[in-house]
């Protein structure tokens, strides 16, 4: 309370302080404030004008924020067909188990880049990827190399916890960004692997606010022969290519 009141006495004496500063000066100087003022009002106007005008033309840009802010915890496009004739594939971060799947990606999506997510049980099968993609007609430049894969660079060292798969993953994605390849040309696969691979792999997706898929196996839920291209049926998890 006692506050309170040492506030509202302090307002009333600067209030009655600038009255009597007003009562003093002269007044071709109080014509002068009156003046800057006006000038600062159509200032200030200028501004907001011009900020409402370019509000206006980037109306869809903004719209696009705003939806991300409010719906963060919603998911772009689930299930929406991709596209591998129409989309831009220079990244892509691929979980290995089963050497089929991301054989497939690697045939059909055709990136220059690549990351494989292995564990101890799958590191041969990265390895023998890394050996095969990398020269012609591929050409993939790969992260970790095979020498780097033999020596358990970023291994998943325990494939049951998420976070792991999400830190690597996001390590991933961090360093093709820095390279200069845009976020809606970096695409992070869920398929293979354990369901704690899925997950965080995707969290770091959406964590970086690039686009994540699923890749369907057409012969009773599996790719029997990734060099067959109806075998695999590319999906989004989430879709940031917008």
């Amino acid at each position: 309370m006692g506050n309170k009141i040492v506030i509202s006495l302090l307002s009333v004496f600067v209030f009655v302080i600038f009255i009597l500063i007003s009562f003093k000066t002269p007044s071709s100087w109080l014509s002068r404030l009156d003046a800057a003022s006006i000038i600062l009002g159509y200032i200030v106007a200028t501004i907001s004008l011009a900020v409402a005008t370019v509000a206006y033309f980037k109306r869809k840009d903004l719209s696009k924020i705003f939806r991300k802010w409010f719906r963060r915890a919603q998911f772009e496009n689930v299930g929406k067909p991709f596209e591998v004739s129409e989309e831009i594939v220079t990244a892509v971060i691929i979980p290995v188990s089963r050497q089929e799947q991301p054989e497939w990606i690697l045939r059909h999506l055709k990136p220059k880049f690549a990351s494989l997510i292995y564990s101890d049980m799958s590191k041969q099968t990265a390895m023998d990827l890394v050996e095969q993609f990398s020269k012609s007609p591929f050409n993939v430049q790969f992260f970790p190399e095979r020498n780097e894969i033999k020596d358990e660079m970023f291994l998943i060292s325990n494939p049951d916890k998420a976070d792991e798969t999400r830190v690597i993953v996001k390590h991933y994605i961090e360093r093709y960004l820095e390279k200069g390849i845009a976020s809606d040309q970096i695409f992070v696969d869920t398929t293979g692997g354990k369901v704690p691979w899925s997950i965080g792999a995707f969290q770091a997706a959406e964590e970086e606010n690039v686009s994540s898929i699923y890749i369907i196996g057409t012969q009773d839920g599996w790719i029997i022969d990734p060099k067959i291209r109806h075998h695999g049926d590319p999906v989004f998890m989430s879709d940031h290519t917008e």
